[in-house]
């Protein structure tokens, strides 16, 4: 059994030095490429209203793509683009809102239906998970014997009109 233990923990190690070494084996062409392509991703087109850097066709959206790649290779960090575009083109570049002040409501209201849904389900299915029939209503007393018997005369006068 300690032999398995330390067979998977080895096999494990290798796997992380593998992937460790991976990364450190990108060029820094590739590592530009794919922080450029995320920023994308994140940045909202202040040339096409509801899509990103990524899916904006405009010419205006690819010479900012082909300025925010230039400023990558040149040195500059993800986060220091994205303050800069914030302080150009202000909240409209942001694809997500800052979860602060007003924009808070983004993040909080969702996450309210999402719980109220939830329990309102639970609720639902808890009557038929615990494999308990719902209550139903208890039989009625037994009428009083005058009444019954009024009850089937005037039943059975309806029967014959009928």
């Amino acid at each position: 059994m300690k032999s398995a233990t330390k067979a998977g923990m080895s096999l494990a190690i290798a796997i992380v030095l593998l992937l460790v070494a991976g990364a450190a084996a990108q060029t820094p062409q590739e590592q530009v490429d794919r922080q450029a392509s995320r920023l994308f991703d994140q940045v909202m087109s202040p040339y096409c209203p509801g899509r990103t850097l990524t899916n904006c066709p405009s010419p205006q959206a690819e010479v900012l793509r082909d300025g925010i790649t230039e400023r990558l290779r040149a040195g500059a960090t993800p986060d220091e683009i994205w303050e800069d575009l914030y302080e150009v083109y202000g909240d409209q570049v942001r694809s997500i809102p800052r979860a602060t002040g007003f924009n808070l409501l983004a993040w909080i209201i969702p996450g309210l239906f999402f719980a109220l849904g939830a329990l309102l389900l639970i609720r639902w299915l808890r009557p038929r998970w615990s494999g308990v029939e719902p209550a139903t209503k208890a039989p009625a007393e037994p009428l009083d014997p005058e009444l019954d018997e009024r009850l089937q005369s005037e039943l059975s006068e309806l029967e014959s009109v009928v």
